[in-house]
């Protein structure tokens, strides 16, 4: 129940934003370099008067230093945001949801012990599991389950990792997808 919890999509997207926008907020009531309300505020009247006779003033202020220091530690703390929510929701959360998974297959002693309870109890989790179930029923598909061999065990004709892997993360965690088109966006920056 917790696995799909975790790894719905309304819990990741909440609970991603939610970490963005924390982390800068946090930062701002812990650190005095950091306003937030000078950014807006300075920001907001330059807009608002666009066209008036404060114009000048108001964009003068987009380069008073507190400003700009504002505005830098501002981004800064953003950036740490997405950072954290990144490290939280890609790193922590994909590690512990596969330890359950680990744990699961490692509580057996013996490779006949895990194949005599593979169809019973392995299969029917791993196959719903919400991150990895489509590629571990690709992957029951190659086991060799009639065929046991002269101890008993299951055989396999494909590792699982071919199927288990940083590219199921990819197709399953938008957020990875994106990792590749932010990196490009930087170097072309520069």
């Amino acid at each position: 129940m917790l696995d799909r919890v975790t790894w719905s999509g309304w819990f990741r997207t909440i609970f991603f934003w939610a970490i963005v926008v924390g982390v800068p907020a946090a930062a701002d009531f812990q650190f005095d370099f950091l306003d937030f309300a000078v950014v807006g505020s300075t920001i907001w009247h330059a807009v608002a008067t666009v066209g008036s006779a404060e114009s000048a003033a108001a964009i003068q202020a987009l380069s008073k230093p507190r400003f700009a220091s504002s505005l830098a530690a501002a981004l800064g703390a953003v950036g740490a945001g997405f950072l954290v929510a990144y490290l939280i929701m890609h790193l922590v959360l994909v590690r512990l949801g596969m330890r359950g998974v680990r744990r699961a297959v490692e509580r057996y002693d013996s490779r006949k012990d895990f194949s005599d309870d593979y169809e019973h109890t392995i299969y029917p989790r791993l196959k719903e599991h919400p991150l990895i179930g489509h590629a571990w029923k690709e992957f029951d598909e190659t086991l060799l389950k009639g065929a046991r061999s002269l101890d008993g065990v299951i055989g396999n004709t494909v590792r699982p990792q071919v199927f288990v892997n940083f590219a199921l993360l990819k197709e399953k965690l938008p957020g990875l997808k994106m990792l590749g088109s932010m990196s490009v966006l930087i170097s072309t920056e520069n």
